[in-house]
């Protein structure tokens, strides 16, 4: 057991971020109101997207990362997504991947991470499935007619490979917004009792984004829901691996995320740029997807990650994150990173740990 936690837990000695996001393409086949990179998406070019090779230098220049995000746009977009983990998976020995998706896809995405499971045995890869409602409620919102059948699809398809590989775990991503603040709890239990396999997850607005209306909310309603929600659990997650760590976070999470949108102020320290990391389709690097602040460009540093994030300018960039109290989000991925680093959570953590996975006072996802 001692080497299996050394290793699950190495991360935390990182010198570089071990939480990175990649955006593999910026576009994308849905048109949806709550989308903070709708402006990348309206000028997302093939042309200006890295190329595998160039991937496998910026992976070069890279240490460990622990957590691979591969986001969008719509990632399934791009036909090279299983050889994109490759690379990563043999300069970096990522430990997790994490592929977030609107499932409209179904093939390319069953395809891939059929492929993925099948190469990398010793691999966590996660599908995050994005369902804002329900069948035409979803349609409607994501702009896609047909959408919410072909999610359902996916899914079955997911599914028949969660029976083979153990280590496949399904989540879904439902936003709490404008449009949906009526329709997300009959969602996320629609999800919980309709669609085997799968784990919800809840997801308050967050960025800039392309309808602005969709910010104006009622966050009571939000905590209210929470602190009823019966948290579900996959009976496959050992409770001495970082996914059992992931599942005590959320517990905490959701709570921090309205401290931070009630407060308008940051409530636990920031590691956006020392933990966690985002690289955008063409090279450009951020701290996180929600600050405009551009720290380089990878093409521009010769593809090493090391000289855009130990420049001076940079230093004090990602150093001021952390101590900016008027830098705040409802990020619920940054907020869980966040709180790994801040010991005055610690026994919040650990009670909500104990109760997953000693008590045992949660639902398991239904088979």
């Amino acid at each position: 057991m001692a080497p299996t936690f050394l290793k699950e837990f190495k991360f935390l000695f990182n010198r570089l971020p071990f939480y990175v996001i990649f955006y593999p393409t910026s576009k994308c086949n849905a048109s949806c109101p709550h989308c903070f990179n709708y402006q990348r998406q309206q000028e997302a070019s093939l042309k200006e997207e890295l190329s595998l090779d160039e991937i496998e230098k910026i992976s070069k220049n890279f240490g460990h990362i622990k957590v691979l995000v591969i986001s969008g746009g719509e990632p399934f977009l791009r036909d090279d997504l299983a050889e994109i983990v490759s690379v990563f998976y043999k300069n970096n020995r990522i430990q997790y991947i994490s592929f977030h998706t609107n499932a409209f896809l179904t093939k390319k995405v069953v395809d891939t991470v059929g492929n993925v499971l099948d190469k990398f045995k010793d691999l966590g890869v996660i599908v995050c499935i994005s369902i804002d409602g329900i069948k035409d409620g979803h349609d409607r919102f994501r702009g896609v007619k047909g959408g919410f059948d072909k999610i359902l699809e996916t899914i079955d398809g997911l599914k028949k490979l969660k029976d083979k590989f153990k280590n496949l775990n399904l989540i879904t991503s439902t936003i709490f917004s404008h449009s949906t603040i009526d329709s997300f709890a009959d969602t996320i239990r629609f999800i919980q009792n309709n669609i085997g396999s799968v784990k919800p997850s809840l997801a308050f607005i967050r960025g800039d984004v392309k309808d602005k209306e969709e910010k104006v909310i009622d966050y009571i309603r939000y905590r209210d829901f929470y602190r009823n929600f019966k948290y579900q659990v996959d009976n496959n997650i050992s409770p001495f691996s970082s996914l059992a760590l992931k599942e005590a976070l959320e517990m905490v999470v959701n709570k921090i995320v309205v401290d931070n949108y009630v407060d308008k102020k940051q409530t636990v320290p920031c590691q956006a740029g020392r933990k966690l990391l985002v690289i955008y389709e063409n090279g450009d690097v951020y701290p996180c997807e929600i600050l405009g602040h551009k720290l380089g460009n990878l093409r521009q540093a010769n593809y090493d990650i090391k000289q855009i994030l130990f420049s001076q300018r940079n230093r004090t960039v990602i150093e001021n994150i952390s101590q900016n109290k008027k830098c705040y989000c409802t990020w619920e991925n940054v907020t869980a990173l966040n709180l790994l680093y801040s010991p005055k959570f610690y026994p919040m953590i650990i009670r909500e740990w104990f109760r997953l996975f000693v008590m045992k006072t949660r639902q398991a996802v239904k088979r």
